[in-house]
């Protein structure tokens, strides 16, 4: 009698969880879910988590709240990534920086690979190098003829950016050397390129294209597998430099969430994610802005962050590349 009574509760109990985590995945989301931006507003990376968000609390009827962390070279968001509670209503963005800091930084306070569980990939983009119309090259023959002339200066915002480290692997497959100048961001660095205190800069192409439309900076080539729509006449780094396409190209924009997550509650938040980036309103504002949708699954996700902290680990110490911490 005892051990049908013991049984019996045991049954009772499994059934119960089952069906509270039934119940829960039914109703997820049913408070506001929060999306941390470990850069700062304004950036590309910050409108296209914004565009998501949008689409997602349409989909959902429920607030999709984005909040930026910033600094430390996105360690300082990460780290509030990853010590969010693991219950799907804390997603964190990832970019360059999130798989580039394995490589530069020995104190990290968290693991990239163990720490995160992937979520998606929803846009990519193409990087463009650009230059103060006063700049008298204007292709990359030009450029790197006039580099070896003189030191040229150029910023890819912050001191372990993409920005930069394509700007370092540019430099080393052509021979020449630019003198890099950091910022905190890309953001804050626009304005001098606009005056043209600093010749040189590269970003993602969302960043820059507004400025490269109204003339104001003008646009050399593109990091990218291939030309773009926007810019038809823009040739790629590796029509002129065959040898680059060996170089990681253009830039993704991605999302993660802190390890733990239950796997029912990803597959949730997935369905969803995978319905707003194939909306005609998303897909619109995003090429709008040069911003190319794409949709990776949790598990492509996850293989990807391994592939690009393997990728970028090769580069960086491939071309010997000092980042000041």
């Amino acid at each position: 009698m005892l051990k049908f009574l013991i049984l019996t509760f045991a049954t009772t109990v499994v059934l119960g969880f089952s069906n509270s985590s039934s119940a829960q995945t039914m109703n997820f989301p049913d408070r506001p879910v929060t999306i941390i931006v470990t850069l700062g507003a304004g950036g590309s990376s910050d409108i296209a988590v914004r565009l998501l968000a949008n689409e997602l609390s349409n989909i959902w009827n429920q607030s999709v709240i984005v909040t930026n962390r910033v600094g430390g070279g996105t360690v300082i968001g990460t780290t509030a990534i990853k010590n969010a509670r693991p219950d799907g209503y804390t997603w964190g963005q990832i970019s360059s920086s999130f798989l580039i800091n394995p490589s530069i930084r020995t104190n990290l306070p968290y693991d990239t690979i163990k720490d995160f569980k992937g979520l998606t990939l929803f846009v990519t983009q193409p990087n463009v190098l650009v230059a103060h119309p006063s700049f008298a090259p204007n292709t990359m023959k030009e450029l790197v003829a006039e580099s070896k002339k003189r030191t040229v200066t150029f910023t890819g915002g912050a001191e372990a950016s993409s920005g930069r480290l394509y700007g370092e692997m540019i430099s080393g497959i052509t021979g020449i050397k630019w003198l890099h100048v950091p910022y905190a961001a890309m953001s804050p660095a626009i304005p001098d390129l606009l005056a043209g205190r600093v010749e040189l800069g590269m970003s993602g192409w969302p960043d820059l294209s507004a400025h490269i439309k109204s003339g104001r900076l003008k646009a050399i080539a593109l990091s990218y597998s291939r030309r773009i729509d926007e810019a038809p006449e823009l040739p790629t780094l590796m029509e002129t430099y065959p040898e680059m396409e060996k170089m990681p190209y253009g830039s993704s924009i991605g999302l993660v969430l802190p390890i733990g997550v239950p796997e029912n509650i990803v597959a949730k938040i997935s369905a969803g994610i995978k319905q707003a980036v194939a909306s005609e309103s998303f897909k619109k504002k995003a090429m709008d802005l040069g911003m190319f949708p794409i949709y990776l699954t949790p598990t492509e996700t996850d293989e990807y962050i391994k592939d690009q902290v393997q990728s970028w680990t090769k580069v960086i110490r491939g071309n010997n590349i000092i980042i000041k911490q």
